[in-house]
């Protein structure tokens, strides 16, 4: 395993399975990624703004269900 590998806890074939062969990631992941990478990939203000949207639909669904 290099660096890298070791930073990110997973080989680079787990690596490459993860980005190339998914149509989504797991966000701990994604953040595990930008702090080993230095990167800005997402931030806090979009997680909180995603998870706020996915709570009103989920209550919205809920409530048409119920009707």
């Amino acid at each position: 395993m290099n660096e890298l590998d070791v930073k990110l806890g997973f080989s680079n074939l787990v690596f490459s399975d993860l980005i190339n062969s998914r149509d989504s990631i797991n966000l701990n992941i994604v953040l595990k990624l930008q702090n080993v990478l230095g990167v800005e990939l997402i931030t806090k203000e979009e997680i909180v703004e995603a998870c706020s949207h996915y709570c009103d639909y989920s209550w919205n669904k809920a409530v048409e269900d119920i009707q």
